[in-house]
């Protein structure tokens, strides 16, 4: 019988009894089954036509295309680098890193910087107008000193994620050098509203000093109007809806946790809320600068707010914290009121309520998470890991050897094992506080054998202890 003629030679081949003794390869990729063409050589002719004839009449994989760049590129070919990547666009075989190549290519031979911008702006079109994509093109731009159009790139960024810091806090040295009203307002604002990460003090205090400069150059040219629009700029970039600030004397370590109107609870756990919290800094004593806790909303949501405060461990002075609440902090209906709190059992809280609040949906925090720095990094009491009773233990350890050098002594550990039966549960309640989800987790153990130490035996089994029927005789007590 002749052999199928679709069929390749070795499945022709097989054994009558259709036994296979290998199984056929995977399907190999569209790009990988191209046949290997030869690149044209660069000196046969103009670097546009030779290139835009190889790619209308060929289609190369890519990872050869990316080898023949490279090699043009060491060989200093660089017309013909950036002509081989236009062709490979013009002909529908686009890669990822082309447009980065070609812009920088581009801008070695000192092509002009309106077309060096266009193909940086062609990066976003091909990974997608997302947030990322946007920032990187934006970082060309600048690379470029394309300052203007990369601040355009930086505000169509903020308008994908509003709260995210990073494109105020990279557009405002921009916006400063250039010196445009509308940038300055809309950059510093951004830093005082949304930046709170670490060392968000330096930057805050470099915002406002722009904006008074601005203020003061808006008086000098008279400009009434944008004077005005300026300042309404400014008193909304400096209004803070809610701070909530703890300060305690002590040895110890205090906690403060804020139960919010949208049900999620910023804490040392969780430093960033949806409904717009941050917790700046975790203090613990004794130096007076660090006993402090702050809460601040710059945009909060009205409603009902429960503030709880935790002793972790140490002596607090009185067994009492201070809280100030300021409402509507910026503003001529600023409200500060102070409360003493005492600390029964370690927990205290109050509950108050805020009347006025500028945010009315809640935020995705998912992206806010680089930013969570800022709610203990750098402090040397609170490390990752570290507890705060192991802060405590090490202290009190410390002042016990009264300074003296420790030597090697050995102490037996009695652990206690259970055997049979166990059942552990665990409650958690949702964030809208409607729903209870209960953990149930049984655990069963079994003893199979038993060891014991002694320091002069060692360790030894169970039938150690079994006088002569023990041959070693390793295991009894002395």
């Amino acid at each position: 019988m002749a052999a199928d003629p679709e069929r390749p030679a070795s499945a022709a081949a097989a054994p009558a009894g259709g036994v296979r003794t290998a199984s056929a390869p995977p399907p190999a990729s569209p790009a990988a089954t191209r046949p290997v063409v030869s690149f044209p050589d660069p000196e046969s002719g103009p670097a546009q036509e030779i290139w835009d004839e190889f790619f209308a009449a060929n289609q190369p994989r890519p990872a050869d295309v990316r080898r023949h760049i490279l090699k043009l590129h060491n060989e200093s070919r660089h017309e013909h680098v950036a002509e081989a990547i236009r062709a490979a666009l013009i002909h529908g075989q686009s890669q990822p890193w082309m447009y980065e190549v070609l812009a920088l290519t581009m801008e070695i031979q000192k092509e002009p910087a309106e077309e060096i911008e266009r193909v940086v702006l062609s990066m976003t079109d091909f990974g997608g107008a997302d947030y990322d994509s946007m920032l990187y093109s934006a970082a060309y731009l600048v690379r470029f000193n394309r300052q203007a159009s990369a601040l355009k790139m930086f505000r169509q960024a903020s308008r994908v994620a509003p709260e995210r810091p990073e494109p105020y806090i990279l557009a405002f040295e921009h916006a400063t050098r250039l010196q445009s009203t509308d940038d300055i307002l809309w950059t510093a604002g951004g830093v005082l509203l949304f930046d709170w990460g670490k060392d968000h003090v330096a930057r805050h205090r470099a915002a406002n000093d722009a904006l008074l400069n601005l203020e003061r150059t808006l008086t000098r040219q008279d400009d009434e109007a944008a004077l005005a629009t300026a300042r309404k700029a400014m008193a909304e970039a400096r209004q803070r809806d809610l701070v909530v600030e703890l300060v305690w004397s002590g040895t110890g370590d205090l906690d403060l946790e804020v139960e919010e109107p949208g049900g999620g609870v910023c804490s040392i756990a969780e430093a960033i809320t949806a409904s717009g919290g941050y917790l700046l800094n975790d203090g613990f004593g004794p130096k007076p600068e660090d006993c402090r806790e702050t809460y601040v909303c710059a945009l909060a949501m009205a409603g009902d707010y429960r503030v709880v405060v935790k002793h972790r461990w140490g002596q607090i002075v009185g067994n009492r914290a201070t809280l100030t609440l300021t409402t509507r902090q910026g503003t001529p209906d600023e409200r500060v009121e102070r409360r003493a709190v005492v600390l029964e059992g370690g927990v205290a809280s109050t509950q108050f309520t805020l009347e006025e609040g500028r945010r009315t949906v809640l935020r995705t925090v998912a992206g806010l998470e680089p930013q969570r720095v800022a709610a203990g990094a750098g402090r040397p009491g609170r490390r990752p890991g570290r507890t705060a009773e192991a802060i405590q233990a090490a202290a009190e350890f410390s002042a016990s050897r009264g300074g003296r050098v420790g030597a090697v002594g050995f102490q037996p550990v009695v652990q206690t094992f259970v055997d049979g039966a166990q059942l552990g549960a665990s409650a958690i309640i949702s964030a809208d506080r409607r729903y209870v989800r209960l953990g149930i987790s049984p655990m069963f153990s079994n003893i199979t054998d038993v060891f014991t130490f002694s320091f002069y035996g060692g360790a030894g089994g169970q039938q150690g202890q079994q006088g002569g029927n023990n041959p070693q005789g390793n295991g009894g007590a002395p």
